[in-house]
């Protein structure tokens, strides 16, 4: 099912066009663009519109907020999926250390070693 920036406009109550360009325009939302005057969106677009209207109808977030929060969710989206790559049930289950090769359990003590470090500074 194709899905065109008046469809998306059309789907929440609280969202009107100009406000979904400036999201567009601002980067938070990237849809296809099929033409000069024409863009598709897939289905993780149109989450990620929903989000944000949640983030600014009904948490009544201020645009300032917004553009600090998106790039977070981004990483944290992203490292989920890296996760998933790395952990065989895509990280929703206990890991043990047995599950890691020798090699890379080295790695991962000196990481919390730092992280205790870092801690005890704070």
């Amino acid at each position: 099912m194709t899905i065109f920036f008046n469809d998306v406009v059309n789907m929440l109550d609280d969202l009107n066009a100009d406000e979904l360009a400036a999201w567009i325009d601002k980067g938070w939302i990237k849809p296809e663009k099929v033409s000069e005057s024409s863009d598709v969106f897939h289905a993780t677009d149109v989450a990620r519109v929903r989000l944000i209207a949640e983030c600014r109808y009904q948490l009544n977030l201020d645009v300032d907020t917004i553009d600090l929060i998106i790039p977070l969710l981004d990483q944290v989206y992203g490292l989920r999926r890296e996760l998933r790559t790395l952990v065989p049930d895509g990280g929703y289950g206990i890991v043990s250390v047995r599950d890691f090769p020798n090699e890379e359990l080295g790695e991962y003590d000196k990481e919390l070693e730092f992280e205790h470090e870092i801690w005890e500074r704070l």
